[in-house]
């Protein structure tokens, strides 16, 4: 009974030997694939903060793709996610079972920058109302995806106003009567963008405006001149009275005003009135502080007068102080025997415009006769190069024109040596003794 079942094992036993041989033989004649990798793009070109997805086809293993940039900050890579990030040039390169593939990639500057696109940057909105923005950002004409965000400006008041963003909308709710200032921020394709956004939260059945002078923007104007004197025909005044008109609903209002300058040592108020001090600019305002209302007028201040020397235009030789108006000169002087020519600065410059305090030197022509008037010659006292001189100050010579010379150089007129500068004998005979 035992032989047979001895038998029966050792046969199976032999099976199973031969079987586990046969396996192990099948394996090793068996071909092992090659590892390859290839990505869907070799180049591209992309603009800074644009985006690229490449994919790579794996042959032969399924490890995990490793993928690395050549200068990150150039261009970033993340799971083949391709960020650019400045301009220049960077290979992307895919990884797996020690085969690589790349992707030159060319990053551009940007071309147009994105931009905070707002339908409004200063609104005024009623107490407990609310007002209401389009805003995006846009980037190549195009809306882009952003989340506005808001923050207070550096100084600006607090609890002023609520601000919020959604759906492309900024909304506006009034909290308290005044002004404040946000700053609208947010961050895309790796630049920050901002915007100012000016609140005011007022009261707008009240209306404060001037009914006897023009607003550009909400602003008023007004030019004025710190002194006006005699022979100012202008229109240009010292003061001015604004003529106020604050009402609530149509019908005047009672609310208080009031009055202030940025500057009084330039325009200040008094007496209701708004009186020129100085030249210079200040803005004055009108408002009423309950309902943060206000009115602002920018006052120009010119000076009205100028105070001159005056030099060269008495007998004696004495210097006159006086004033003109702006945009005038004063009246000609008057010396014996001499014939004003013109307003002179003390570097000799002829004087076109006064525009300040300064002094003023008076030039003159002075004729000289003799020989019974036979003989005019006409004595620049503002030259010296007599190769200059204009028509209007020759020399005009009825009889020798050698002989007056000569007469002078001897000394015969030492009226004309002290009074002005003579035509010296060498420039006649230069001239050939005449014009």
């Amino acid at each position: 009974m035992n032989k047979p079942i001895c038998s029966l094992l050792l046969l199976l036993s032999s099976s199973f030997v031969l079987a586990a041989c046969g396996g192990r033989g099948e394996a090793q004649s068996s071909t092992v694939a090659e590892v390859s990798i290839t990505l869907n793009q070799t180049s591209a070109t992309l603009e800074q903060y644009e985006t690229l997805t490449l994919t790579a086809e794996v042959v032969g293993s399924s490890d995990e793709v490793i993928w690395t940039s050549g200068d990150n900050e150039i261009a970033s890579v993340q799971n083949g996610k391709v960020t650019a990030l400045k301009a220049g040039q960077v290979t992307i390169t895919a990884s797996v079972g020690g085969k690589k593939a790349t992707c030159e990639v060319t990053v551009t500057a940007l071309s147009q920058a994105p931009r905070i696109v707002m339908s409004d940057i200063e609104v005024s909105v009623d107490k407990d109302q609310t007002y209401p923005i389009d805003a995006y950002v846009l980037y190549k004409n195009e809306k882009i995806e952003a989340t506005l965000e808001f923050s207070l400006k550096d100084g600006a008041t607090e609890n002023i106003a609520e601000v919020s963003y959604q759906n492309e909308k900024i909304s506006v709710k009034g909290l308290a009567y005044g002004e404040t200032t946000y700053i609208v921020h947010t961050k895309v394709l790796g630049i920050t963008l901002s915007q100012v956004l000016r609140v005011k939260v007022s009261n707008s059945s009240l209306r404060l405006a001037l009914k006897n002078a023009t607003a550009i923007d909400d602003v008023y104007g007004i030019e004025l001149i710190n002194e006006k004197v005699s022979g100012d025909d202008s229109e240009y005044q010292t003061e001015f009275t604004p003529e106020v008109e604050f009402t609530e609903k149509g019908n005047p209002a009672s609310y208080a005003l009031t009055y202030t300058s940025s500057n009084e040592e330039i325009a200040k108020w008094e007496n209701g009135k708004i009186v020129a001090k100085k030249n210079g600019e200040a803005t004055l305002k009108i408002s009423c502080e309950e309902f943060a209302l206000s009115l602002q007028i920018d006052v120009t201040v010119y000076k009205g007068a100028y105070n001159l020397v005056l030099k060269n235009v008495n007998e004696d030789g004495t210097d006159t102080t006086t004033k003109v108006a702006a945009g005038k000169f004063p009246s000609d002087p008057t010396l014996n025997g001499k014939t004003f020519i013109g307003w002179y600065d003390l570097d000799g410059t002829p004087v076109e415009k006064i525009v300040d305090d300064t002094t003023l030197v008076a030039r003159y022509t002075k004729e000289y006769r003799d020989l019974g008037n036979e003989s005019l010659m006409e004595f620049s006292e503002i030259r010296d190069d007599y190769e200059a001189v204009d028509d209007d100050h020759k020399l005009v010579q009825t009889r020798s024109a050698g002989d007056k010379a000569a007469d002078i150089a001897e000394g015969k007129y030492p009226n004309v040596k002290g009074q002005g500068v003579f035509l010296p004998w060498e420039w006649w005979v230069e001239k050939g003794g005449g014009w």
